[in-house]
């Protein structure tokens, strides 16, 4: 999962960097989606931390 976060954060990065570009198509949905998946992560994470 620590992983998949780390993903997670460096997609982040190339969204927002994809985002400023001129003629690159709006990644706002892109990026909304990928705070949900972000959230559910640390929640996963979070969790198995507590219970180990």
């Amino acid at each position: 999962m620590k992983i998949a976060m780390k993903e997670a954060e460096k997609t982040e990065f190339w969204l927002f960097l994809c985002n400023e570009l001129k003629n690159y198509p709006n990644t706002e949905k892109l990026l909304a989606e990928l705070f949900d998946i972000i959230k559910i992560l640390n929640k996963i994470i979070s969790t198995s931390k507590r219970n180990t």
